[in-house]
């Protein structure tokens, strides 16, 4: 017995001179965890832990193995496989340092399941390790890669405001799989060269220290700077070794408690925005080439990230000051548009009513120059709100049926007057074949034709100015048509370089005719808009002193067979109107508006006129009355008409009272909102047909014709005291000299052929003592003066008409 204790006593004393670790392992892994019975050798200079610690508590073995090893040693030790197994396997140090150990063992199964193991723990050989830590790294790797794959498509998918929280997860990732204890980000600041620790992830139990991290100037690691310039990466394996001439490195990294550090630069193409970083503060970490190559390219792809995320923001950021900068600019406008239009409305409105009670000529060519220069600023007025709508994106595109032929005579007679001043020809070429009905919007089509003949006179001091209109039928079908229309004039012409920035807004060629030729640069920018909105193309041909060609394309335009709707509404000067009593309530906060509106219904004895001052008047005074009608301004103090008009609305009492906004506002989104909410409105400045008009649609009345049907028209005869020889003679000249001119002015409104026919015409009626055409003959007259295109028509139409009769009674 003797004998075996000193054999034993000898075996261990001989395993302690070993380079290994001999031990006994008993565990019952249903019941208990397991325990050393028995350690041998080196166990404090390979583990750092004394074999009776190791005794007393078998869990610190197990506790301070490698992470990534520790599942696959505790099922090697708790299996109950009897073959010889062996494993290598990485060991937490005491001093954080990670060691390669391999453990061999053999294991019995005993009863009730007990697992009995004998083995040894020592150093791998050279050429295992090496196998073992490639097998390592080609796993690790190829996880490394997996998840960089995810997370980068994670951040390539999410929106902008989650970003932040996707680079927070990337760096988690990061973190668990490396395990590490710190991951982090910096970010450079260039104006001020200072770095700010932007994003970090700490594991369990490690401090954050991103409050701690702002603000450092980058001066401070002149050694990073220098690195990170190249494009290269700072990797510190042991802080505590730093070289002593990095000493400012190590009084930073080491109240961190950091172990080991790599640092990578994060580049957005060539420029620098920070560096990602993997500290450990637990134990030593190893990074391989291969490694930090991939942690580099996932810095690479959240640095792209970030990027993409301050792009957008800018962009958001720039989209939010243009939106605020164009609302400014609207309610600048609509501000603008109300202010100006509303003594505008009494300038032009009280004017008119002058215009037409007095008798003195002198007085009257005042009257007429104060209404021309009014509707000259009220044209300007106009093209500075249009170009905002346009800007804005306010104006809106209304396609319908139009007469084109009728569009180019209406507005070329128009300016016929301004070209005979100037000694100008102005005339208009379209194609035999060119369509007579377009589906275009007949308001932006003539407010670009004005613009462009407009500028061709004002610029063109002699020679000539026309119109030429084309087309070209799609090869597929003859229902849509590439329209082309020219503006060409003889002028003096533009200069090439000049071509493009005439369109722009505000522009003027600078030069001596700056001054010469008035304007406010904003007709060919406005042209150039609505041709774009229309789907066209607008370009200019020409040359200094050469004239100028504005050449107008409107692609794949629908040929209409339909027939233009009329326009609704009546010429109530040719008409007297009898209203039923009706009391209507007139709510503005300018008086000289209420005192216009009164002005027009002066004639109308029968409608009873109430007036408010504000909104909240205005509400009262309508609960009071009753009225028929009510005409509500839209920006008054206290109230505006908007709530008024919500409040009266929403009462049982006045909800079925019609209100008419009376507005001086010319925005969308105030147009939007009053079709909403009022029953019509009028925009200011309003004349006498626009406002009557308005009321037949809510009132009851009476039309009664002012113009009697002259005796001509009766059923005795046309011209009853002219014997028939007479009428026949009165028909033979009037068809040979004069029913030619008559069938050519149906077509055409120009007042020097108009006024050779009339004149003749009389001549021609006194011949044969004929005054029943006096009362005709002077309106035809009166509309070639006004440029009224539609009244023309129809006047001559009845002239016609009379004629026509005459020829019926003469066959008689």
């Amino acid at each position: 017995m003797q004998e075996s204790q000193m054999n034993i006593k000898e075996m261990a004393h001989l395993l302690e001179k070993l380079p290994l670790i001999a031990f006994e392992y008993e565990c019952n892994p249903e019941k208990s965890q397991g325990r050393f019975t028995a350690v041998h050798g080196r166990a404090e200079e390979y583990l750092g832990i004394k074999p009776e610690t190791l005794l007393e508590n078998a869990a610190l073995f197990f506790q301070m193995i490698f992470t990534a090893d520790h599942e696959a040693l505790k099922k090697l030790f708790e299996s109950p496989d009897p073959v010889t197994q062996s494993y290598a396997f990485r060991f937490v140090h005491p001093d954080k340092s990670l060691r390669w150990l391999k453990v061999k063992l053999t294991k019995t199964v005993g009863m009730e399941k007990n697992i009995r193991s004998t083995g040894f723990i020592t150093t791998p050989g050279d050429l295992e390790l090496t196998i073992r830590k490639n097998e390592e790294r080609f796993e690790s790797l190829n996880t490394l890669y997996s998840l960089i794959i995810k997370f980068s498509s994670m951040l390539a998918q999410s929106p902008i405001d989650e970003i932040h929280h996707s680079v927070n997860e990337a760096l988690k990732r990061l973190g668990e799989y490396a395990e590490v204890d710190r991951v982090y980000i910096f970010d450079l600041e260039t104006e001020t060269d200072l770095l700010n620790n932007t994003f970090e992830w700490c594991s369990e139990g490690t401090n954050p220290e991103i409050e701690n991290l702002q603000g450092i100037p980058y001066s401070f690691v002149p050694r990073w700077k220098e690195i990170f310039a190249q494009n290269g990466y700072v990797y510190i394996p042991r802080v505590s070794e730093i070289d002593p001439q990095y000493e400012v490195e190590k009084e930073i990294l080491e109240p961190q408690g950091i172990i080991s550090l790599l640092a990578l630069p994060m580049y957005y193409g060539d420029q620098f925005l920070g560096f990602i970083g993997f500290d450990s503060v637990k134990l030593e970490r190893e990074w391989s080439n291969e490694h930090i190559a991939l942690l580099r390219l996932a810095g690479e792809i959240i640095a792209g990230a970030l990027n993409r995320e301050k792009y957008e923001r800018s962009l958001l950021l720039a989209k939010q000051i243009a939106d605020d900068a164009n609302k400014a600019k609207s309610e600048f406008l609509a501000s603008m548009s109300h202010e100006i239009r509303t003594p505008m409305n009494a300038i032009l409105g009280f004017s008119e009513i002058l215009i037409n009670t007095i008798d003195d000529e002198k007085n009257k060519g005042y009257l007429q120059a104060v209404l021309s220069s009014g509707n000259t600023l009220l044209s300007l007025i106009n093209d500075i709100l249009d170009l905002s709508k346009i800007e804005t994106g306010q104006m809106e595109i209304m396609s319908e049926p139009i007469h084109i032929g009728s569009v180019f005579n209406e507005i070329v007679q128009i300016y016929s007057a301004k070209a005979r001043e100037k000694n100008l020809m102005l005339g208009i070429e379209v194609a035999e074949d060119f369509p007579k009905v377009l589906v275009m919007d007949d308001v932006r089509l003539r407010q670009i034709m004005f613009n462009l003949i407009g500028n061709a006179i004002k610029f063109t001091p002699e020679g000539n100015v026309k119109v030429i209109a084309s087309h070209r039928y799609l090869a597929s079908d003859h229902r849509h048509a590439d329209i082309f229309i020219t503006v060409k004039d003889t002028g003096i012409g533009i200069d090439p370089i000049n071509h493009e920035a005439i369109f722009k807004s505000f522009y003027q060629v600078e030069g001596d005719n700056t001054r010469t030729y008035e304007g406010t640069g904003l007709g060919l920018s406005i042209v150039h808009k609505l041709v774009n909105m229309m789907g066209g193309q607008v370009r200019v041909e020409s040359d200094i002193g050469k004239g100028s060609s504005f050449i107008l394309t409107f692609n794949a335009v629908e040929i209409s067979s339909a027939e233009p709707e009329p326009e609704t509404g009546h010429d109530w000067h040719s008409k007297s109107l009898t209203f039923s009593p009706a009391t209507i309530l007139v709510v503005d906060d300018i008086e000289f508006n209420r005192e216009l509106v009164k002005s027009y219904f002066l004639e109308f004895g029968t409608l009873r006129l109430i007036e408010a001052k504000s909104g909240r008047e205005g509400v009262e005074m309508c609960r009071m009355h009753k009225p028929d009608l009510i005409l509500m301004d839209l920006r008054m103090p206290e109230m505006n008409g908007y709530q008024a008009t919500e409040i009266l609305s929403n009462d049982p009492e006045t909800e079925s009272i019609p209100i008419v906004a009376f507005t001086a506002s010319s925005m969308k989104h105030d147009e939007a909102l009053i079709n909403e909410l009022f029953d019509d409105y009028l925009r200011k400045p309003i004349t006498r047909n626009q406002l009557i008009n308005c009321l037949t649609r809510f009132l009851p009345h009476l039309i009664h014709q002012t113009t009697q049907r002259p005796a001509s028209e009766t059923q005795e005869g046309l011209i009853p005291n002219l014997k028939a020889k007479h009428l026949t003679a009165f028909l033979k000249e009037f068809n040979h000299e004069l029913a030619p001119r008559l069938e050519t002015l149906k077509d055409l409104l120009d007042s020097d052929m108009i006024e050779s026919f009339l004149a003749d015409f009389d001549f021609l009626c006194r011949q044969y003592a004929i005054k029943e055409f006096e009362s005709l003959t002077s309106r035809l007259r009166q509309d070639a003066r006004q440029f009224d295109f539609e009244s023309y028509q129809r006047h001559l139409t009845s002239l016609s008409s009379s004629m026509d009769r005459l020829k019926q009674l003469a066959h008689k």
